[in-house]
């Protein structure tokens, strides 16, 4: 299913299509990819983009609306989702295998998220990643952030997106 954003200048109507375009590609890619299930538990706005660890994937998305998006889930979930999509047991995991699975893992999700929004001037940059306990990764910006929440077996993960 795509939702047709054509050329849309209000902002509250991309938001809307953007956290539907991300709920349902995060479903279907952590679904089919990972065979997890993955329930969508709802979203919340908040006043800035700020995300922490133990693992993030990010991935900036450009056309008439700039917008960045990240990935992140605790360590023991990122393993059994890499395990699961590389047929890898989770212990036997290097910190480089992390690191390139959740950077996959956004690539999928904003690449799907593209396919679903049907706007063809949307143009995915290359996804960046972080592994580790301590860090936080601040997007400096004034707009809104939508924090979408899914709930698996083995925990709970979000995914973030602010438009700018």
């Amino acid at each position: 299913m795509s939702i047709e954003i054509g050329n849309v200048s209000d902002t509250n109507t991309y938001q809307t299509a953007l956290t539907e375009g991300l709920k349902n590609s995060v479903l279907e890619m952590l679904g089919m990819m990972a065979m997890a299930e993955v329930a969508y538990t709802g979203h919340k706005e908040l006043d800035s983009f700020s995300v922490s660890g133990p693992a993030t994937g990010l991935m900036v998305m450009t056309g008439q609306h700039r917008t960045v998006v990240a990935v992140c889930m605790p360590d023991a979930l990122l393993r059994d989702f890499v395990a699961g999509i590389t047929g890898s047991t989770p212990d036997t995991l290097t910190a480089q295998d992390l690191g390139d699975g959740i950077g996959e893992m956004i690539n999928m999700i904003c690449g799907g998220m593209k396919t679903k929004l049907a706007s063809p001037d949307i143009e995915l940059l290359p996804p960046m990643t972080v592994i580790g306990d301590d860090y936080a990764a601040d997007w400096k910006t004034d707009q809104k952030t939508i924090a979408l929440e899914f709930e698996t077996e083995g925990g709970a993960f979000a995914v973030y997106a602010c438009t700018l």
